[in-house]
């Protein structure tokens, strides 16, 4: 089910990512409340865009302005070619896909970039959280369907941005360990999977 977190989420991509569809795809209600005839009329005529608060999008052009101006994350989101790219290949007989945030190309050489918003950047702070939601795991698996389709090495990392002002900013590249760890999470994930399916048998966490 979709969330205030994940909706506010998808917003600083597009307002990052994908700008010249930010005002296209997301409008700011400025009423005080949402209820009443005001609110119902607004949310009918723009059915088709999310609507955000006046706050949420002053936060959201901050967030955007400090990507923007970071010496590291600034030069990564500029001119913006391959941004919210969706891929799919075949591995194993198995249909595979993932949508990346953001792909570039520089000398014969592909760096896939993530965009995350999170509460502390800190690298002992991110880092768990980066464990907690298996972001290794996410790099690794988009990582192997571009060296799939491409044939050429993929270097990855993500940007963190702080939900809260002044939106401090950071890049993490992800180094051979963080790269291998996140390799044998997405296998033993598909593993688990090609096994559950053969044997038709979906255990929960702890089922002894």
């Amino acid at each position: 089910p979709d969330t205030p977190a994940l909706s506010f989420g998808r917003a600083v991509h597009l307002r990052v990512l994908q700008p010249d569809m930010y005002g296209d795809e997301v409008v700011a209600y400025t009423g005080k409340t949402r209820r009443g005839k005001a609110w119902e009329e607004f949310r009918e005529e723009h059915a088709d865009r999310q609507i955000i608060t006046q706050t949420e999008e002053a936060t959201i052009a901050a967030i955007a302005a400090a990507v923007e101006s970071h010496p590291d994350a600034g030069p990564m989101v500029a001119g913006l070619d391959y941004a919210e790219r969706s891929i799919a290949w075949t591995e194993d007989g198995r249909d595979m896909r993932a949508r990346c945030d953001l792909i570039r190309f520089a000398d014969g050489r592909v760096l896939l970039v993530d965009l995350k918003t999170a509460r502390d950047i800190d690298p002992r702070a991110f880092g768990r959280s980066a464990v907690q939601y298996g972001y290794h795991g996410q790099m690794a698996h988009y990582a192997a369907g571009l060296e799939a389709l491409l044939g050429v090495p993929v270097d990855c990392a993500i940007i963190a941005v702080e939900k809260d002002a002044p939106h401090d900013v950071a890049v993490y590249h992800l180094d051979d360990l963080a790269m291998y760890a996140g390799q044998a999470m997405r296998r033993r994930l598909l593993d688990t999977l090609t096994a559950c399916e053969a044997a038709d048998k979906w255990p929960g966490k702890a089922p002894d």
